[in-house]
């Protein structure tokens, strides 16, 4: 996991995605384990509330949540317990829980073991 972090952000807590722009261009995938803001709890923020829609075609509709959840992925502490709820989800459900990363998929996390 930690290849996996460095992939995804570097180890920046601050990170915010290049790639993964809602359609107004601003970032969804935030912080050490670029948690997708679209589909994600964090710290019991229920982040996919601040949205219509998911991923790349998601519109932002709560401006004050969507500002709370970029604030609470870049905290470090939330970003990874966020990170492990997604990887034991996956696990819980027969997947490899690293697979709700493209650092794992793509692999790009290989390069930084």
């Amino acid at each position: 996991m930690l290849a996996i972090a460095k992939a995804e952000s570097g180890l920046n807590p601050e990170c915010q995605s290049n790639t993964d722009k809602l359609s107004d261009g601003r970032p969804f995938s935030i912080g050490l384990f670029q948690i997708n803001l679209t589909v994600s709890e964090i710290n019991g923020v229920n982040c996919s509330k601040a949205f219509r829609g998911i991923n790349y075609d998601a519109v932002v509709i709560d401006e004050q949540l969507f500002e709370k959840c970029v604030n609470l992925a870049k905290n470090p502490l939330f970003n990874i317990k966020s990170a492990k709820d997604k990887y034991q989800n996956r696990v819980n459900r027969g997947l490899d829980g690293r697979g709700a990363w493209g650092a794992f998929t793509n692999k790009a996390y290989l390069s930084h073991l």
